[in-house]
């Protein structure tokens, strides 16, 4: 998987089902201590996959070059 800076962000797609869907970032374990705790989820077959290194890393902060905090904040939340 290569990803360049002015890339869309895709996930990757289910490794087992047999028409893969795209799989789904599971945020429902991150904490302010951990937010790299997440995991993929397949709709189709309902398993979770733990992301390998450069996916964790792309997918929680972004990829390089991006601005600071795109990937974090989304715009229509008021921040505190």
């Amino acid at each position: 998987m290569s990803y360049g800076t002015s890339q869309v962000l895709t996930p990757p797609h289910c490794p087992c089902c047999p028409n893969p869907p795209l799989m789904w970032k599971d945020t429902t374990r991150i904490t302010d201590r951990d937010p790299g705790n997440w995991f993929w989820y397949c709709t189709s077959c309902t398993r979770f996959w733990h992301p390998d290194k450069q996916e964790k890393e792309l997918f929680t902060h972004g990829s390089p070059g991006r601005q600071a905090g795109s990937v974090r904040f989304d715009p229509r939340v008021p921040q505190d």
